[in-house]
């Protein structure tokens, strides 16, 4: 019960600083996404139902901070975490760095292309005045976004390298 209040706060957190703190910053609103981050690192837990499940929370908490129409923050994450699990499950299962970097390139493109074809669906089915379009500068922020997201997903992944395991082992609730 407490890691999952520990884990809610986590969440909680982590939109706090990515809707208030991050998206203040040019450089990092456009090119870094802590919520990609840490989906990736929720999915190491291998724990299908909580992955769901924070994912789903981290969305709908950051839809209500969004300009978004509500929702599409919700089903853009909810459709990158199923396509990064089953990528991971069937084809990149053995945790290598460089798998780990080529699974957050197709997370950033999933989540950028999702928002557009949402807010596209939103807009068409007019709940939403904002569309997003896809031209050049959403290509350099895609771009952008994975290369900027792979070298801090590198970084925390050297750092935490040894410490993933046990954080996996006694912070995520275990499958049973």
């Amino acid at each position: 019960m407490i890691r999952n209040i520990l884990l809610a706060l986590v969440v909680l957190l982590i939109v706090v600083l990515q809707v208030s703190v991050i998206s203040q910053y040019v450089i990092l609103k456009n090119y870094f996404n802590i919520f990609i981050l840490f989906i990736i690192f929720l999915l190491l837990s291998n724990n299908f139902r909580f992955y769901v499940i924070y994912t789903l929370v981290m969305g709908l908490v950051a839809d209500v901070y969004s300009g978004l129409g509500f929702g599409i923050l919700t089903l853009s994450l909810l459709t990158c975490a199923l396509i990064a699990y089953i990528l991971y499950i069937n084809f990149f299962s053995h945790r290598a760095g460089l798998t780990l970097i080529v699974l957050i390139g197709i997370m950033s493109a999933t989540y950028l292309l999702s928002i557009g074809f949402y807010s596209f669906i939103f807009y068409a089915l007019n709940v939403n005045q904002y569309v997003v379009y896809i031209n050049n500068g959403f290509i350099f922020k895609l771009l952008g976004q994975i290369i900027i997201n792979s070298i801090v997903f590198m970084a925390l992944y050297i750092i935490f390298g040894g410490v993933v395991r046990r954080l996996r082992e006694r912070f995520i609730i275990s499958k049973t």
